[in-house]
Order: structure tokens, then C-alpha cells, then sequence
């Protein structure tokens, strides 16, 4: 749960100085959502707190001169590890991974698809020792919310259904959140678009709740912060 402040704290300080890194790391750990959700055992909840590691590593392999191998390997891990726990994060990982990766030495790049790989098949090999066969849960998953259309019987919400959630919690408070975020992206872009993205992929999506864009909030949040 506090994998959001401290990423706050070190992606703000690059660039804002340690004064700037508390003022974002307070931020994600006293915004109220961030409270409530982020100590939940909830896929979307985990998956986003490991994904933002995940997209910081990224960032700062990215922006590195020489990558070091120890985040180059954590990074992998993460990102593959938050796609796994929550599928629907996987385009959001994808984008994350592609950015750190094209930036790698020809080693190092092999290095990184193996941990990711490895952790894809470790959780294809759960699902064979606690299910049926390999990645079970994932095949269940599709048959049952996608091709039986069984996840439309807990409700289904228009695509701007997210939108107005958040427009009728944060009211008018919420355009100052938005341009303070639009402004912290300035500084951290890869976070900026990893939120968008996790938004735009789980917006068609006929089924929403509103923890299920708990990923994008952390990262918007933090750079509110930084904003």
C-alpha cells in the first residue's frame, strides 16, 4: 500500500527536489481514496500498486545512461507480475515494457523477457496446480464475461460512466486534480500515459465499477502531486 508514496517520493525528488518529493509522496498518502482503496486484497487495487513500481523503474531505465540490471530485472518482474494479477493491465504493462526495453543493451533485453517470461509461466503453473491446466483462470475469465457475457448480469454502464463517477465524487475540485496531474505529467510522461492508457482500455468495457480504474487514480494522483 505504501508502494505509491514512495514511488511519489523518488520520481518528485529527480526533478523538484526533496521538498517537491514530500509534498507529492503527502499527496498519494493522505488523498482519501488512496486510503480506502490501497490496503485492499483486490486485483485491481495490487496490481496497480506493483504497476506503478513498475512504470517508475521504466521511466528511470529509460532516462538512464546505462541501465542497471537490477532494475532492469525488477522492472520485468513487475510488469509482467501486475499483468498477470489483473489482465485488463496488461496493454498498460505492454506500453511501459516496449519503453524501457527499446532503450536496453541486446543482453539486457534478453535478460528482461526472460524474468518477464518466467513470471507469466509461474502463473500459468499455479493456475495448473489450483485449477485444471495452465492459465485456466484466464481461459474461465474470457468464456465466462466475454463469450457467455456473464460479467453484464452485475449491471452494464455506458462508456462515460466512469467520467461521471468521478465528476460527481470530486466535483469542481476535480479540474484542479486534472490540470495539477496534466502539469506533473510534464515531468514524469510515462506515468501520464500509462494512466491514460489503463483508462481508454477499460472504458469499452461494458461492466465498470468504480475501483476497477484504481491503477490510473494512484498515478494521477501522484502527479497531481507533483503538479
Amino acid at each position: 500500500a505504501l508502494a505509491p508514496v514512495w514511488v511519489a517520493f523518488r520520481w518528485a525528488e529527480r526533478s523538484l527536489g526533496v521538498r517537491g518529493a514530500f509534498i507529492a509522496a503527502g499527496t498519494c498518502a493522505l488523498w482519501y481514496e488512496l486510503v480506502y482503496f490501497a490496503p485492499k486484497a483486490l486485483t485491481e487495487v495490487v496490481s496497480g500498486n506493483v504497476l506503478v513500481v513498475g512504470v517508475f523503474l521504466a521511466d528511470r531505465i529509460a532516462r538512464a545512461t546505462e541501465a542497471r540490471r537490477r532494475d532492469v530485472l525488477a522492472c520485468a518482474g513487475l510488469l509482467a507480475l501486475s499483468a498477470m494479477m489483473r489482465i485488463q493491465l496488461a496493454p498498460a504493462a505492454g506500453i511501459c515494457f516496449l519503453f524501457m526495453f527499446v532503450k536496453l543493451s541486446a543482453r539486457l533485453r534478453w535478460e528482461a523477457v526472460a524474468v518477464a517470461s518466467a513470471v507469466v509461466l509461474a502463473v500459468g503453473m499455479i493456475d495448473a496446480i489450483t485449477w485444471s491446466y495452465p492459465f485456466s483462470s484466464f481461459v474461465d475469465n474470457i468464456r465466462v464475461n466475454i463469450v457467455e457475457g456473464k460479467s453484464k448480469h452485475y449491471g452494464v454502464a455506458p462508456w462515460y460512466a466512469y467520467f461521471q463517477a468521478y465528476a460527481e465524487l470530486w466535483g469542481l475540485a476535480g479540474l484542479g486534480v486534472i490540470a495539477l496531474a496534466i502539469v506533473g505529467a510534464t515531468r514524469a510522461k510515462l506515468a501520464g500515459i500509462t494512466a491514460l492508457v489503463v483508462v481508454v482500455t477499460h472504458v469499452p468495457i461494458a461492466h465498470k465499477e468504480y475501483r476497477f480504474l484504481y491503477p490510473a487514480l494512484v498515478l494521477v494522483i501522484m502527479l497531481a502531486g507533483m503538479g
